[in-house]
Order: structure tokens, then C-alpha cells, then sequence
């Protein structure tokens, strides 16, 4: 449905408040960013020792738009697993919920990570920080929403960040239950799987969707 306030329709908006843009393979399920190749930085420890690159070739950032990805539909296909079948639920705070497919989520995703990036730093949500010290850190939430999730509401999803030298670069959140992959890279755009996200052109308030 798109009614505006006075009943036309919302002039090419899409359902999600933006508008999709396809390229002309009509987008791909699985996200790779639009770098183009670019020179190698080297990933150090904290001591100075090289640990390899880091994702800052065209290469080596689309691997890691690949292992972000896989982890995230890896870690949807734990939430599903246990999505309205939760048996236990602890607190972690006053009204912080963890359940155990937190937890196997977490497990999941860090194991997919570390597979493929053994020197790189972790920091997730239930187990905290790990790994040698690194310019490249991944920051993860295996289920953000875990409150929805507990009381059985469909609204969570997974959200994976890459921090490089300091500053978040990469991003996904994955809902599973719609199958909808969001990636970004900064300064580089959006995706809604594997298709360019825009602002909509739409300017009267009256022919918008809020």
C-alpha cells in the first residue's frame, strides 16, 4: 500500500521508505563491495609483526563481504532454528535478555570469522573481545533484538561490523525471517540484497510513506 496523505500514490517508493536500483544483472544475493583494486595495506599485531593484509585491495575487501555474508546466514540459520521454540532465558541486566541462540549464534559467526581471519580482533556481544591485538577488529551482535525474539515478536535480525585502524568501513544486518541482507561500506552506499538502496526523490511530505 502506498497512499499518500491525499490518497495518490507514492511515485516509485518502495515499501522500506527507499528506493531500490537495479544493475543491470539485476542485483546478486550475495553482496561483494564495489572497491576497485587499490594498494595493500598490511595488517600488524600489536608488536609491529605482519599478520598479511588487510581488506584494503578490491580482492581481499570482497573476501570479506563473502565470509561477513556466510556468517550472517549461518548465524539467521541458528535464530530459525530456535525462533519460538526458546526454553531458557537468563538475565544479563535489569531488562538484558541472552538466550541460547545468542549464544549459538555467537559460536557460529566467530568460528566462520576466525576460520578464515585467525589473526584478526573480535568483539562480540556475549563473549566480549577476542584475539591478538589487530588494525582490523569485527564487531558482532548475534541477535539484535534478543527481547522480540524471547517473547516470540519477528522483529530481529544479526549485525555484523569490520573495523579497520579505528573506524568502522564495512556493515551487514541480516533478517532472517524476510530474508533481507542490508550491506554498506563506508562512503560507498547501501545494498538491499544486492541492490543499490537511494533516498527517495519524493519531496511533498503528503505524497510520502512514513
Amino acid at each position: 500500500m502506498g497512499g499518500g496523505g491525499d490518497g495518490h500514490p507514492d511515485p516509485g517508493l518502495a515499501d522500506n521508505g527507499f528506493e531500490q536500483q537495479k544493475d543491470q544483472n539485476g542485483g546478486n544475493d550475495h553482496e561483494d563491495f564495489d572497491i576497485a583494486e587499490g594498494d595493500a595495506a598490511k595488517v600488524v599485531d600489536g608488536v609491529g609483526n605482519e599478520l598479511g593484509e588487510h581488506p584494503a585491495t578490491g580482492a581481499e575487501k570482497r573476501q570479506v563481504a563473502v565470509f561477513e555474508n556466510e556468517a550472517a546466514h549461518e548465524g539467521g540459520a541458528v535464530l530459525m532454528k530456535y525462533f519460538g521454540k526458546i526454553t531458557s532465558v537468563t538475565h544479563k541486566g535489569e531488562i538484558d535478555l541472552v538466550t541460547e541462540a545468542d549464544k549459538e549464534a555467537e559460536l557460529t559467526i566467530v568460528s566462520i570469522i576466525k576460520a578464515a581471519y585467525p589473526h584478526h580482533r573480535i568483539l562480540a556481544e556475549e563473549t566480549g573481545e577476542s584475539g591478538a591485538a589487530s588494525s582490523c577488529k569485527w564487531i558482532i551482535d548475534p541477535l539484535d533484538g534478543t527481547t522480540n525474539y524471547a517473547h516470540g515478536y519477528p522483529m530481529f535480525c544479526i549485525s555484523i561490523a569490520v573495523e579497520l585502524e579505528g573506524e568502522v568501513r564495512y556493515g551487514i544486518i541480516y533478517d532472517p525471517l524476510r530474508k533481507e541482507l542490508f550491506t554498506a561500506e563506508k562512503g560507498k552506499g547501501a545494498c538491499l540484497n544486492g541492490n543499490p538502496l537511494r533516498v527517495s526523490s519524493t519531496s511533498a511530505l503528503n505524497n510520502s510513506l512514513l
